[in-house]
């Protein structure tokens, strides 16, 4: 394996083969040249566009952060609603309790007990659709 480096580098050495990059290159024009112009050019392009892309980042950040602050605005407007309509059903519920906890109105003049219902006939005992009410067992089912 070292032969064969040390073959690769004489061939390099007795050739001069980088030389003749260095002074001829590519159609007549050297490989030293076309490094300058690519570095040049490299130069040339962040110089022109590095302002713009700087510009078009702050307009992306400025955009994200009008959304960022609606959706806060529209999250903290529905924490409101969602608190005031609890208060609401907190206060209608409290209400009903207190209503419920409350003694019934005595009455001044006591009423005769209802009339007790008298037994109906199976007869009697239709619904409105016109068919007869299904009898309970008192059978157990196993």
């Amino acid at each position: 394996m070292s032969q064969w480096w040390q073959n690769l580098a004489d061939s390099f050495q007795r050739n001069r083969f980088l030389e003749y990059q260095v002074n001829t290159g590519l159609f007549g024009i050297p490989v030293a040249t076309f490094g300058l112009v690519t570095i040049a050019a490299a130069v040339f392009v962040h110089a022109t566009f590095s302002d713009e892309l700087s510009a078009m980042g702050t307009r992306v950040y400025e955009a994200a952060e009008q959304g960022v602050n609606k959706a806060t605005e529209l999250a903290e407007t529905a924490q409101v609603a969602i608190s005031e309509q609890a208060n609401r059903m907190g206060e209608a519920v409290s209400k009903s309790m207190n209503e419920e906890a409350a003694p019934p109105p005595r009455k001044t003049e006591e009423s005769p007990p209802p009339p007790a219902e008298e037994p109906k006939s199976p007869v009697e005992e239709k619904k409105e659709g016109g068919r007869r009410r299904r009898r309970r067992t008192s059978r157990k089912r196993t």
